[in-house]
């Protein structure tokens, strides 16, 4: 830690689990030494090593941690829509909200807390916003991964998208057997297509409340 401030010029930020196992449960000891080394926030993500994204996650810990140092604390773990993000802000849990894998579902989230925030309508996205969206993801993975790993991170992309949607356990099977990526896009879209028409949307079992 000490190493790092010497080397940047810029604020740095720690995150750490509730600890390794349920027998090490050590992170306000570990915040308070954070703190002392000069970081500049800390997030906390209240779940264990070993329980990995197992069980549910300790927001009370969260708060305790809130409590025990000044830097501000961001909490992570279970927040999936955007209600449970203000939830956590208004009770005091923490001071921020990190939220990783509900906004690989849907990438939409935080505008949808912001809406929340500010009482104004939730923003829906619709078929081309989500057909859109996954065509950014994918000239990003090309960026980044090979072609022997592209397409199966492509297809988990596109499976994540349509999770909690009406019909998407069919179109995560169909997505998973896709061979290419034109196959996989051409899935995504009539499904999507399909579950944007009004009487599916109805249907839907994704929540943004």
């Amino acid at each position: 830690m000490r190493g790092i401030r010497r080397a940047v010029n810029i604020p740095v930020t720690v995150k750490i689990r509730s600890g390794w196992d349920e027998d090490s449960r050590n992170a306000v000891e570990i915040a308070r030494m954070v703190e002392a080394e000069g970081a500049s926030m800390l997030a906390v993500h209240g779940r264990t090593r070993v329980q990995m994204y197992r069980g549910v996650a300790d927001w009370d810990l969260v708060a305790m941690i809130r409590d025990a140092i000044d830097i501000p604390v961001v909490g992570s773990g279970d927040v999936m829509l955007p209600g449970q993000a203000i939830d956590r802000l208004a009770a005091g849990l923490c001071d921020g909200v990190m939220i990783g894998r509900a906004a690989m579902e849907n990438p939409w989230i935080f505008a949808q807390i912001r809406a929340v925030h500010d009482g104004r309508p939730v923003p829906v996205p619709d078929a081309d916003e989500c057909i859109d969206a996954l065509r950014i993801f994918r000239d990003g993975l090309r960026e980044t991964r090979d072609d022997r790993g592209f397409i199966g991170r492509f297809r988990g992309l596109a499976c994540r998208f349509v999770k909690g949607m009406r019909g998407g356990a069919a179109a995560r099977r169909a997505i998973g057997a896709a061979s290419d990526v034109t196959a996989v896009e051409a899935i995504f879209a009539d499904f999507v297509r399909e579950a944007s028409r009004p009487e599916s949307a109805r249907e839907s079992s994704r929540a943004v409340a």
